[in-house]
């Protein structure tokens, strides 16, 4: 079975979770907003700060858990 999981993190872990599932070869999906404030270039901010979206296999599922 193949779904889109909702996973929580530590919002100060962002990048060593991304390293992580890239180097386990999951799919994931954070979704980001674009804000602009005064005087300042625009940033990407996600959009549900804490979550990340997580595509996986039921075989994979077990790898997933224990990932840092």
């Amino acid at each position: 079975m193949k779904d889109w999981l909702v996973a929580t993190y530590k919002i100060n872990k962002l990048k060593t979770l991304e390293e992580n599932l890239k180097n386990q070869e999951f799919k994931y999906f954070i979704p980001k907003i674009r804000t602009i404030k005064l005087n300042s270039l625009p940033k990407d901010k996600p959009l549900f700060p804490g979550y990340i979206f997580i595509f996986c296999t039921s075989d994979k599922y077990q790898k997933l858990k224990y990932t840092i």
